[in-house]
Protein backbone atom coordinates (compact mmCIF):
# COMPACT_ATOMS: atom_id res chain seq x y z
CA UNK A 1 0.00 0.00 0.00
CA UNK A 2 1.38 3.50 -0.91
CA UNK A 3 2.56 6.01 1.76
CA UNK A 4 1.64 9.75 1.43
CA UNK A 5 4.70 12.25 1.89
CA UNK A 6 8.18 12.41 1.80
CA UNK A 7 10.56 9.28 2.70
CA UNK A 8 11.91 9.61 5.87
CA UNK A 9 15.40 10.03 6.00
CA UNK A 10 15.57 6.94 8.16
CA UNK A 11 14.28 5.35 4.32
CA UNK A 12 16.34 6.98 2.33
CA UNK A 13 19.34 5.95 3.79
CA UNK A 14 17.68 2.26 4.12
CA UNK A 15 17.18 2.77 0.25
CA UNK A 16 20.40 3.86 -0.75
CA UNK A 17 22.36 1.57 1.66
CA UNK A 18 20.38 -1.64 -0.07
CA UNK A 19 21.55 0.06 -3.35
CA UNK A 20 24.78 0.73 -2.57
CA UNK A 21 26.03 -2.68 -1.06
CA UNK A 22 23.99 -4.58 -4.33
CA UNK A 23 25.98 -2.57 -6.31
CA UNK A 24 29.43 -2.78 -4.01
CA UNK A 25 29.17 -6.88 -4.27
CA UNK A 26 28.59 -6.78 -7.73
CA UNK A 27 31.73 -4.98 -8.48
CA UNK A 28 34.17 -7.36 -6.19
CA UNK A 29 32.44 -10.39 -7.18
CA UNK A 30 32.74 -9.38 -11.44
CA UNK A 31 36.13 -7.52 -11.34
CA UNK A 32 38.31 -8.22 -8.03
CA UNK A 33 37.58 -11.56 -6.17
CA UNK A 34 37.52 -13.77 -9.37
CA UNK A 35 40.67 -12.63 -11.16
CA UNK A 36 42.63 -13.06 -7.79
CA UNK A 37 41.06 -16.34 -7.05
CA UNK A 38 42.19 -18.07 -10.26
CA UNK A 39 45.70 -17.03 -10.36
CA UNK A 40 46.11 -18.43 -6.62
CA UNK A 41 44.46 -21.82 -6.72
CA UNK A 42 43.52 -24.19 -8.85
CA UNK A 43 41.04 -24.30 -11.91
CA UNK A 44 38.80 -27.15 -10.14
CA UNK A 45 39.10 -25.08 -6.80
CA UNK A 46 38.53 -21.97 -8.15
CA UNK A 47 35.35 -24.06 -9.94
CA UNK A 48 34.21 -25.31 -6.39
CA UNK A 49 34.54 -22.16 -4.70
CA UNK A 50 32.60 -20.11 -7.20
CA UNK A 51 29.98 -23.04 -7.54
CA UNK A 52 29.31 -22.94 -3.87
CA UNK A 53 29.40 -18.57 -3.25
CA UNK A 54 27.65 -17.96 -6.12
CA UNK A 55 23.92 -18.96 -5.46
CA UNK A 56 24.32 -16.92 -2.45
CA UNK A 57 25.39 -14.22 -4.58
CA UNK A 58 22.30 -14.39 -6.63
CA UNK A 59 20.01 -14.57 -3.93
CA UNK A 60 21.28 -11.84 -2.46
CA UNK A 61 21.50 -9.71 -5.52
CA UNK A 62 17.85 -10.48 -5.86
CA UNK A 63 16.70 -9.84 -2.78
CA UNK A 64 18.38 -6.21 -2.48
CA UNK A 65 16.81 -5.85 -6.35
CA UNK A 66 13.49 -6.53 -4.45
CA UNK A 67 13.96 -4.24 -1.40
CA UNK A 68 15.07 -1.52 -3.74
CA UNK A 69 11.55 -2.48 -5.34
CA UNK A 70 9.62 -2.53 -2.80
CA UNK A 71 11.33 0.61 -0.94
CA UNK A 72 10.66 3.17 -3.88
CA UNK A 73 7.34 2.11 -4.99
CA UNK A 74 5.75 2.36 -1.82
CA UNK A 75 6.86 5.91 -1.56
CA UNK A 76 6.03 6.14 -5.37
CA UNK A 77 2.57 5.47 -6.51
CA UNK A 78 1.77 4.62 -10.09
CA UNK A 79 -0.71 7.12 -10.57
CA UNK A 80 1.49 9.51 -9.18
CA UNK A 81 4.49 8.34 -11.43
CA UNK A 82 6.38 11.08 -13.83
CA UNK A 83 8.20 9.89 -16.98
CA UNK A 84 11.86 9.82 -14.58
CA UNK A 85 10.00 7.81 -12.19
CA UNK A 86 8.19 5.49 -14.27
CA UNK A 87 11.88 4.64 -15.56
CA UNK A 88 13.21 4.25 -12.49
CA UNK A 89 10.31 1.68 -11.11
CA UNK A 90 10.62 0.21 -14.63
CA UNK A 91 14.29 -0.89 -14.09
CA UNK A 92 13.83 -2.14 -10.09
CA UNK A 93 11.48 -4.23 -11.69
CA UNK A 94 13.25 -5.66 -14.48
CA UNK A 95 16.31 -6.03 -11.98
CA UNK A 96 14.50 -8.05 -10.09
CA UNK A 97 12.96 -10.61 -12.99
CA UNK A 98 16.31 -10.97 -14.28
CA UNK A 99 17.72 -11.74 -10.81
CA UNK A 100 14.86 -14.46 -10.86
CA UNK A 101 15.61 -15.77 -13.50
CA UNK A 102 19.64 -15.90 -12.65
CA UNK A 103 19.14 -17.73 -8.77
CA UNK A 104 16.55 -19.98 -10.08
CA UNK A 105 17.83 -21.63 -13.04
CA UNK A 106 20.73 -20.07 -15.01
CA UNK A 107 22.98 -20.45 -11.90
CA UNK A 108 22.29 -23.87 -10.95
CA UNK A 109 22.19 -24.80 -14.61
CA UNK A 110 25.74 -23.66 -14.55
CA UNK A 111 27.13 -25.29 -11.62
CA UNK A 112 25.80 -28.45 -12.94
CA UNK A 113 27.47 -28.05 -16.27
CA UNK A 114 30.96 -26.84 -14.67
CA UNK A 115 30.80 -30.31 -12.10
CA UNK A 116 30.15 -32.82 -14.99
CA UNK A 117 33.22 -30.71 -17.25
CA UNK A 118 35.64 -31.25 -13.80
CA UNK A 119 34.49 -34.64 -13.17
CA UNK A 120 35.51 -35.93 -17.15
CA UNK A 121 38.82 -33.79 -16.73
CA UNK A 122 39.31 -35.43 -13.25
CA UNK A 123 39.11 -38.55 -15.47
CA UNK A 124 42.21 -36.86 -17.60
CA UNK A 125 44.15 -35.66 -15.00
CA UNK A 126 42.96 -32.01 -15.44
CA UNK A 127 42.02 -29.30 -13.40
CA UNK A 128 45.03 -28.81 -11.03
CA UNK A 129 46.36 -26.38 -12.92
CA UNK A 130 46.84 -22.79 -11.37
CA UNK A 131 45.81 -19.84 -13.82
CA UNK A 132 44.76 -19.29 -17.27
CA UNK A 133 47.12 -20.63 -19.91
CA UNK A 134 48.26 -23.95 -18.19
CA UNK A 135 47.85 -26.81 -20.39
CA UNK A 136 45.46 -25.01 -23.10
CA UNK A 137 46.51 -27.42 -25.43
CA UNK A 138 45.17 -30.91 -22.91
CA UNK A 139 42.09 -29.03 -22.47
CA UNK A 140 41.85 -28.22 -26.77
CA UNK A 141 42.52 -31.95 -27.31
CA UNK A 142 39.88 -33.66 -24.65
CA UNK A 143 37.12 -31.66 -26.32
CA UNK A 144 37.91 -33.10 -29.47
CA UNK A 145 37.91 -36.52 -28.46
CA UNK A 146 35.51 -36.56 -25.99
CA UNK A 147 31.99 -35.57 -27.54
CA UNK A 148 30.41 -35.43 -24.01
CA UNK A 149 32.86 -32.74 -23.35
CA UNK A 150 32.48 -31.06 -26.42
CA UNK A 151 28.78 -30.97 -25.78
CA UNK A 152 29.41 -29.63 -22.55
CA UNK A 153 31.90 -26.75 -23.42
CA UNK A 154 29.73 -26.25 -26.58
CA UNK A 155 26.92 -25.70 -24.15
CA UNK A 156 28.59 -23.07 -21.43
CA UNK A 157 29.33 -20.49 -23.66
CA UNK A 158 25.15 -20.23 -24.03
CA UNK A 159 24.39 -20.45 -20.69
CA UNK A 160 26.59 -17.91 -19.81
CA UNK A 161 25.92 -15.25 -22.08
CA UNK A 162 22.05 -15.87 -20.95
CA UNK A 163 23.14 -15.86 -17.33
CA UNK A 164 25.65 -12.38 -18.13
CA UNK A 165 22.19 -10.66 -19.33
CA UNK A 166 20.12 -11.80 -16.30
CA UNK A 167 22.55 -9.75 -13.76
CA UNK A 168 21.97 -6.48 -12.90
CA UNK A 169 25.48 -5.31 -12.18
CA UNK A 170 29.25 -4.84 -13.89
CA UNK A 171 29.48 -7.66 -16.11
CA UNK A 172 33.10 -7.25 -17.37
CA UNK A 173 34.33 -11.29 -16.79
CA UNK A 174 37.05 -12.35 -19.38
CA UNK A 175 35.69 -15.70 -21.22
CA UNK A 176 39.17 -17.18 -19.96
CA UNK A 177 37.36 -16.96 -16.35
CA UNK A 178 34.24 -17.66 -17.47
CA UNK A 179 35.71 -21.11 -18.71
CA UNK A 180 37.66 -21.92 -15.58
CA UNK A 181 34.65 -21.03 -13.22
CA UNK A 182 31.76 -22.03 -15.22
CA UNK A 183 30.14 -18.86 -14.00
CA UNK A 184 29.54 -15.66 -16.04
CA UNK A 185 29.99 -11.78 -14.94
CA UNK A 186 26.46 -9.73 -14.87
CA UNK A 187 24.91 -7.37 -17.12
CA UNK A 188 25.58 -4.15 -18.43
CA UNK A 189 22.27 -2.54 -19.26
CA UNK A 190 20.59 -3.12 -15.71
CA UNK A 191 24.06 -1.89 -14.73
CA UNK A 192 23.44 1.34 -16.56
CA UNK A 193 19.87 1.41 -14.83
CA UNK A 194 20.47 0.93 -11.40
CA UNK A 195 23.41 3.55 -11.91
CA UNK A 196 20.55 6.04 -13.52
CA UNK A 197 19.11 5.82 -10.31
CA UNK A 198 21.74 5.93 -7.65
CA UNK A 199 22.93 8.95 -9.62
CA UNK A 200 19.29 10.47 -9.63
CA UNK A 201 18.41 9.48 -6.06
CA UNK A 202 18.95 12.87 -4.48
CA UNK A 203 17.11 14.74 -7.14
CA UNK A 204 14.06 12.33 -6.28
CA UNK A 205 14.08 12.15 -3.16
CA UNK A 206 16.17 15.16 -1.49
Amino acid sequence: MPTEGEPTTLVKAAHLMILSTSWGMQIWVSFISGFVLINSISRHSFGLVQSSLFPYYFYSVLGGSFLNLAIYALYHPRELLNNDEAIQITSFFVCVIFSAFNAQWFGQTTIEITLEMHEIEKEHHLGQEVGFVTNQELYKQLKKKDPKYQKLRQRLPTIQVLQSEMLPGGGARSSRERDSAGNSGSNPACSQLSQQTFNNESTIWC
